[in-house]
Parts: C-alpha cells; structure tokens; sequence
C-alpha cells in the first residue's frame, strides 16, 4: 500500500477587487479576480471579507463558509454581492481548498463601501476672501472643510458659469482649484459655488 501526499494549494498570486472604491447606491455588485491558485486536487475556491481599520484587520465580516465559495478553478472571477455591507474599509481575502479539506493561504485586495455624500463645510481663499481684498495669486488656493475621510477631491464652479471644475487634495493642506487665470481677469470678484 502507498499512500501520496500533496501539498495544500497555492496562494494566489494576484487578487483584485473592482470597484475599490463602491460610492453609491448604484454599485451593488464587488466583481473579484484571482490567478494563480494551483493544487492536485483543487475542490473550490472562496472568500471572507475582513473589517479593516488603522491598517489591520479587525474581525470578519463575512467568514469563509459553504456560501463563499465562488469558484472551482485557480484562476477565475466571481460577483459578490455587497448592497447589504455597511459604509467601512475592508479586506476581501481569497483562498483555495482541495477534496481533502486542506486550505491554502489567502490572498488579499482592499475595497471601501461609502454610500454618505460628503459635506462641505467652511469654505474659503487663503487670501483674497473678498472684494475689498482681491486674490493676485495665479493659483489661488481654495480651502473647503470637506466632512468625509473618503473625499479625494470637490468640485466647482464660477457663479454665472456652467463649466464644473475638479479641485485637486493636496495631502493635509486643503484642496487647489484648477488654474483658470484668463477667467479671473475677465471679471473683478467671482462667487465660488462648490459641487
């Protein structure tokens, strides 16, 4: 009598998860790839989804289960459905099991959930705040409180103007409009609406 033992199966060697970014109610569906994943005996391959928070995992917020499993081969892709996850960061971690119930290590991807609008709050120039005291400055520096700690950019407008802008965040320093001289010199004093 012989008996043959294989190894569990691979990690993936790569894991991706789109949208990273699920922003509104419209994105109900995470759509996730994996490659890589080899075994002698592969039986599925599944899922768990971790709370993430301060760069570590803080507890499961869907654990590897019979309903996880969202494929049979080491390479694939699979819809999860995520119109019932709350607004958080979490990380979506794939593995592979084989017919003797052996797991693989898991292979990671990050996503948010983030169905809130931010809110602008206080808005403002560093200088140049009012008629009295004009603004010369070629790129001025627009500073809008944005309650969100997903907001990645704002956008605005010139009152009297269609045209809608994206202001870029610049890391802890407020956010920076679009430089758009030739329509500052064209009028004397410009109401910003924010978007």
């Amino acid at each position: 009598m012989s008996v043959t033992y294989y190894d569990g199966p691979t990690t993936a060697s790569s894991v991706s998860v789109t949208p990273q970014y699920a922003n509104n109610n419209h994105q109900k569906t995470l759509h996730v790839n994996w490659a890589g994943i080899s075994s002698h005996s592969l039986n599925r391959v599944e899922y768990r989804i971790a709370n993430w928070g301060n760069g570590e995992e803080t507890g499961d917020y869907v654990s590897y289960s019979s309903s996880t499993k969202i494929g049979t081969t080491g390479n694939g892709s699979a819809d999860i459905d995520c119109s019932t996850i709350p607004e958080g960061h979490y990380k979506l971690v794939v593995r592979g099991v084989d017919n003797g119930y052996i797991a693989g290590w898991g292979a990671a991807a990050w996503f948010t959930i983030d169905r809130t609008a931010p809110e602008a709050g206080d808005i403002s120039f560093e200088e140049g705040n009012d008629e009295s005291e004009p603004s010369g400055s070629l790129n001025p520096r627009l500073k809008v409180g944005i309650v969100d700690e997903n907001a990645s950019y704002f956008k605005y407008r010139l009152e009297g103007t269609d045209e809608v802008y994206s202001g870029e965040m610049l890391m802890n320093a407020g956010f920076r409009m679009k430089d758009f001289w030739g329509d500052f010199v064209s009028r004397l004093y410009h109401f910003i609406a924010v978007d």
